[in-house]
């Protein structure tokens, strides 16, 4: 590019903005619109990426000439800078490095300032920070402080002093950038380079500020960057037309595409996953549009996969990652270089945890041979590995390895992140799942002990949304620690009570992975009350500050001592330490000025003691924990010892035996003469298994409260037998069920999502004397008009098609159901005016049908003053919908997802006082374990807005029995004093199984009576 300078004068610095913004981009959010299920769309395009081979062929042609015989120093440095450039185009930094230098020497004061701009980039990148930050200073010492020429190479300045924690560098900079743009309205011709000056200033500005974690200004400054872009194109092409200096065509493109990669990487530690998706996509597809050098897409790249392995999307990360390497093999490129090691890095990171431990651990060792000979700090990279590649290595029968290089690991985190950094912790934590592995046990205990300890703490005082990714790698170390705990129940190391100290332990997880399907709707709900989104917004940028320094004083750390810099690193220590009373007082304010929104999103793990202080006469709590080996269960009486058991039945072994028995609950479109029978026998062995052991716990008890995890989340504790029972077929259909001894008879069953919840709830006033006794939403129009038949299938059955576990090629076929295409539900039209009927309410004025069963009437309604709520439509997943990143119940609409979908975060805002919530007709939970915790979350959701419990379902039900069912719940609940809402669902089951039947069959199978299930407080009036 020729630069234009305030005196108009002309300085040739071409290329010099690739150097700061080709080597560490990012990603970002455009459109309102909808991205695709998976990034597996964009696969075949790396498949077609291809470089200009001629222009390749040019390049490689001029790396091997040598300087012309006899020629004069102007040719020879003029030799020389193109040569150079070349090298630095085609990632040959050793050669790039010896020419440029050269050009400092032999070159014009243009070519100069470009080679030094250029050579102190590579010093920077390969491992000689300080002195590459003084070469760019020369240059910028040889640039008039007015000259438009300097803006460039400042922004170049300012983005390599943030990376290396030059804090003292970096305002002065900016403020100097900006100096820069104000001294150059004066030239005659800034109208026409306006928004291209304040284009480049804000992306230079963005960009340091993002590398120093200042997340919320960097985004206002990405975002006007693109603005000023835009509004910048007609100039472009008047300035273009004109002869006049600016950037090409394919310049102005890639600063684009890489001003929204950055975006993207500030809305990502954000937690705004699906802005940062959009603007990720956005920037992967434009720079795969392209043919230029395949080292800048890469760069892109691999900010793409760290987010993508942050949001534990793994199999997409894998994906991505082998298509990059298949363009790096295609291109030439060395296999011992950057790009080569940042993707190879990453698909052993995805592999390893997705499981896949000996394909991560061959990947990761061939890394590490791939490098050896290559730069020395690459080597040491690749040497020290990955938190996960350590893991893998251990789990793949490389104990000695995986621990050597897992305790490197944690050696140099301790040293340069701290002891009890959450970095340090999950090392450590693979440090003790690995040693429990090779039967290391009092090594191990200690490990996951303090990890767990450390992880907890650290989550307790910051209110950022938890990324998958590490809610995943908690829940392995948890889970081990669990197991290990199970173990040591029988006989208990001195000081330690397992029991107790598992229990408190196994609610923190649950409550954690609720907590991200629930967080970022809690962070926009929190939006609507500008204190508390304040501090939220404070939290967030110092853990984004806390998150960018530790990544460069750890990077720093990996420098030969001879080109570290003591002193600012020191100075990051400091503002680390400093950052942490600042976060513990904002998170304190949070908690005290706004303790709902504190409990929701943090909640403090319950203990046994605190589940009894709760309980009441008659009651029980029964908690189940599947962990990878054993699922333990605690059952807490009012009074006396709790029950525990590790029982010998690990995650994989209970998944085969849920989804057996849902396979005769949730059956699709099947008739009723094709009901599968119920598996009596697996059913009773899940009793024998999980709750016999217990039965001192909770035997007695008239109301049993259980909280479930995994794949037992989707299975009701009612449905199984208290005793081994054969059965035949009998007439009519369904009868032989009548004999079955189901838990259901013993006790009413209340579910939980956590053990806090039920302490949360406990704590609630009771509900207002003057409320009015019901309101109900049903049978929405979803915008179809008269084309869509309202005759009903036996079964209110929505049929989202997900694409959880597939391959992604084959997520990516998965076509999203339009809105317009759900399923009506005509018979809650009646089911809804028989629960009013039986209420004693007024259908005229509290029934909702139709177009009037839209979001709009509800969000105005005041909802306050109702002690039932009823919802009768379908449950949403996040992913059922383009864009729906949440839980949500399908509304009426004219047919728009977004008009129609009652979403979590509008949930959240709600102001209720209600008893119960009714799910009448929610598709509440998908068949395969998949989103439980995302409707734990809806529920979440309602309890924060003022409801007391909830009236669910596991599968989608049986228009018939549903409609009897749910009338038969609240008959009995209106009709009898002091009847609680577990008890009256209790009897409406029994009444089901022993009383109702159809001409051709009774209600007896589970399929029909089992489905609905109160969620909350079950107890209380």
């Amino acid at each position: 590019m020729r630069l234009v300078t305030r005196k108009g004068i002309v300085a040739s610095c071409s290329h010099l903005i690739v150097v700061a913004f080709v080597c560490f981009p990012s990603f970002s959010f455009g459109q309102a619109v909808s991205p695709p299920r998976t990034m597996a769309d964009l696969i075949p395009l790396f498949d077609k990426y291809t470089p200009d081979q001629a222009q390749l062929a040019s390049h490689r042609q001029e790396l091997g000439q040598e300087p012309p015989q006899n020629a004069g120093q102007g040719d020879l440095g003029k030799f020389y800078f193109k040569r150079g450039v070349t090298a630095f185009d085609l990632g040959e930094n050793t050669r790039a490095m010896q020419d440029l230098k050269k050009v400092l020497e032999l070159g014009s004061p243009p070519e100069r300032i470009a080679s030094l701009s250029r050579l102190g980039w590579l010093e920077f990148i390969e491992g000689d920070p300080a002195k590459g930050l003084d070469t760019i200073k020369r240059g910028l010492e040889q640039i008039p402080a007015w000259h438009g020429g300097r803006l460039d190479v400042l922004g170049l300045y300012a983005i390599v002093a943030a990376q290396m924690g030059r804090l003292d560098l970096v305002g002065p900079t900016t403020k100097e950038i900006i100096d820069v743009v104000n001294w150059n309205r004066s030239m005659r011709a800034w109208h026409l380079f306006e928004h291209l000056y304040l284009e480049r200033q804000n992306r230079f500005v963005g960009f340091a500020l993002k590398e120093v974690g200042k997340l919320t200004e960097a985004e206002a400054a990405l975002r006007e960057a693109l603005r000023q872009g835009d509004l910048d194109v007609p100039y472009f092409e008047r300035r273009r037309n004109a002869g006049l200096p600016g950037y090409s065509t394919a310049e102005r493109d890639l600063f684009r595409t890489q001003t929204k990669a950055m975006l993207a990487e500030v809305l990502a530690k954000q937690g705004r996953t699906l802005e940062a998706e959009l603007l990720m996509r956005e920037s992967l597809r434009e720079i795969l549009s392209g043919n230029g050098p395949p080292e800048r897409l890469v760069l892109i790249l691999a900010v793409a996969l760290e987010t993508l392995t942050s949001l534990d999307r793994l199999a997409e990360a894998e994906a991505m990652a082998k298509a990059g390497l298949g363009i790096l093999a295609r291109t030439g490129a060395k296999p011992d270089g950057m790009a080569y090691l940042l993707l190879r890095r990453s698909l052993a990171d995805a592999m390893a945890g997705q499981g896949r431990y000996e394909e991560s651990a061959k990947e990761a060792l061939a890394l590490a041979e791939a490098v050896k000979t290559s730069h020395p700090w690459l080597s040491e990279a690749a040497r020290l590995g990955s938190p996960e590649i350590g893991l893998a290595l251990g789990r793949s029968g490389k104990a000695e390895q995986g621990l050597a290089m897992l305790d490197a690991q944690y050696a140099s985190s301790s040293q340069w992140r701290g002891r009890e950094h959450p970095r340090s912790a999950v090392i450590q934590g693979y440090r003790g799942v690995v040693r429990w592995q090779a039967g290391e046990k009092s090594g191990a205990l200690n490990d996951l002990r303090a990890a767990v300890e450390i992880l907890l703490a650290h989550h307790g005082e910051t209110y950022e949304q938890p990324a998958p990714g590490e809610v995943r790698r908690f829940g392995l170390i948890l889970d081990t620690y669990l197991s290990a705990l199970g173990d040591a129940a029988a006989s208990p190391p001195s000081g330690l009570d397992p029991v107790a100290e598992a229990f408190r332990l196994a609610d923190a997880l649950r409550s954690r992975k609720i907590q991200t399907a629930i967080s970022a709707s809690a962070v926009r709900a929190a939006a609507d009350t500008p204190e508390l989104a304040a501090l939220v917004r404070k939290l967030q940028d110092l853990g984004g500050e806390e998150e960018a320094l530790i990544k460069i004083l750890f990077n720093m750390s990996m420098l030969p001592p001879e080109k570290q810099l003591p002193k600012v690193m020191e100075d990051m220590r400091k503002r680390l330490e400093a950052i942490k009373p600042e976060r513990a007082a904002f998170a304190k304010e949070v908690r005290t000025r706004f303790p709902a929104y504190a409990e929701l999103v943090r909640p403090s793990p319950a203990s046994i003691q605190d589940i009894q202080t709760v309980l009441q006469a008659g009651e029980a709590f029964i908690y189940v924990l599947p962990t990878e080996k054993n699922t333990l269960v605690w059952a807490i009486p009012k009074n006396g010892k709790p029950a525990f058991v590790a029982a010998r039945i690990g995650t994989g072994e209970l998944e085969g035996i849920v989804r057996r028995l849902r396979e005769s609950l949730d059956i699709g479109s099947v008739g009723l003469d094709q009901l599968p029978p119920f598996d009596l026998q697996a059913a009773h062995r899940l009793y024998s298994l999980l709750l016999a052991p217990v039965a001192a716990g909770w035997e007695g008890a008239s109301h049993l409260f259980v909280s479930s995890g995994g794949s037992l989340s989707q299975l009701p504790m009612a449905v199984l037998p208290t005793a081994s029972v054969k059965t035949s077929s009998a007439k009519p259909a369904f009868s032989e069920y009548r004999k079955v001894p189901w838990l259901i008879r013993k006790a009413a069953i209340t579910e939980l999502p956590s053990a806090s919840a039920l302490i949360a709830l406990r704590k609630m006033k009771p509900g207002s004397q003057g409320r009015s006794v019901f309101v109900g939403f049903g049978d929405p129009d979803f915008g179809a008009g008269g084309n869509v038949k309202t005759a009903m299938a036996i079964r209110r059955n929505l049929a989202v098609t997900r694409a959880v576990g597939k391959d992604i090629a084959e997520q990516n076929r998965v076509d999203w159901l339009a809105y317009s295409q759900l399923p009506p539900l005509p018979d809650t039209r009646e089911e809804l005016l028989a629960v009013a009927q039986a209420l004693g309410a007024k259908p005229e004025a509290d029934v909702y049908l139709g177009s009037k069963a839209s979001k709009k009437t509800i969000l105005g309604l005041n909802l306050a003053d109702r002690r039932i709520v009823a919802f009768a439509t379908h449950g949403l997943l996040a992913g059922d919908f383009p864009g729906l990143d949440q839980p949500a119940l399908a509304m009426a609409s004219s047919g728009s997802a977004d008009e129609g979908l009652l979403k979590l975060e509008e949930i959240l805002k709600l102001k209720l006082d209600a008893d119960w919530v009714v799910l009448s007709a929610c598709n509440t939970a998908a068949g395969d374990g998949e989103g439980a915790e995302a409707i734990s979350g809806l529920g979440r959701g309602f309890f924060y807005a003022g409801a007391r419990a909830l009236l669910a379902t596991h599968w989608p039900v049986e228009t018939v029995s549903a409609k009897e069912l749910v009338k038969g719940i609240f008959s009995r609940y209106s009709g009898a004093a002091g009847l609680s809402r577990a008890e009256s669902l209790r009897r409406a089951m029994l009444a089901m199984i022993d009383e109702t039947a159809a001409p051709t069959h009774t209600y007896a199978h589970p399929m029909f009576w089992a489905p609905y299930a109160v969620i909350g407080d079950g107890g209380n009036r």
